[in-house]
């Protein structure tokens, strides 16, 4: 549970250059690996961020069993 961002700020996102959004790489040239033999097409998608704690009073966690 975290609290309204509003009034306390409890986490700090930071993007890799500040690029947010996800890069999808895809691997479709005929050139390449083995397109026309396996009919497959390579893809990855690259997310890289890292987040920390600002304020830990603004969260709170519990395990219920």
């Amino acid at each position: 549970m975290l609290a309204d961002p509003a009034q306390i700020e409890s986490m700090e996102l930071g993007f890799l250059n500040g690029r947010e959004e996800p890069e999808l790489i895809v691997q479709d040239q005929p050139s390449q690996e083995s397109v026309f033999t396996n009919d497959a097409i390579s893809w990855k998608v690259r997310h890289v961020f890292g987040g920390g704690w600002l304020d830990y009073r603004g969260a709170f966690g519990s395990i219920v069993a």
